[in-house]
């Protein structure tokens, strides 16, 4: 009977960490650019911006971030292995993804999905991630229209 060796951890470098960020806005980006999405019913759009990214798609790019982190530092068939969304964060990388619904009743009373990572938070706008939530330029440029905040809006 042989004995199968535990997987074997790979390090995630925050060089790493923000190509797989950037890799997925991007990708996201394209595939908003290619296949059009709705800003405003009923006009669909193909001008998809980062702005437009994280006020539509934050769950989706913080899903496909924490699963590239996944991919990264796990083998398949390592039972840790993710098979779902609720399994997503990954304690070897220190990479889970967080739902900010209660901070964000002050501002439009939804809510904003990110990425977090050694006590900094990540969005599609902020690569390079805030300490404090009230930091993220979602946050910052709220009440500002979609061309504002696209013009002048904060940046991270």
């Amino acid at each position: 009977m042989s004995v199968r060796a535990p997987a074997r951890k790979l390090a995630l470098s925050s060089s790493v960490f923000e190509r797989i960020l950037t890799d997925v806005r991007d990708s996201l980006l394209h595939r908003m650019r290619t296949d059009g999405f709705y800003s405003a019913l009923p006009n669909k759009r193909y001008d998809a911006t980062v702005w437009d990214l994280n006020n539509g798609l934050c769950d989706a790019f913080a899903y496909e971030v924490a699963k590239a982190v996944a991919a990264h530092v796990r083998r398949p068939g390592d039972p840790r292995w993710p098979r779902s969304y609720e399994r997503i964060a990954d304690t070897d990388a220190n990479v889970d993804v967080v739902v900010l619904a209660d901070q964000f009743q002050d501002y439009d009373g939804g809510d904003h999905v990110v990425v977090r990572r050694d006590g900094r938070l990540y969005d599609a706008e902020c690569i390079g991630g805030v300490r404090r939530w009230r930091d993220l330029p979602i946050v910052q440029n709220s009440g500002l229209t979609r061309e504002q905040a696209i013009s002048y809006g904060k940046r991270c």
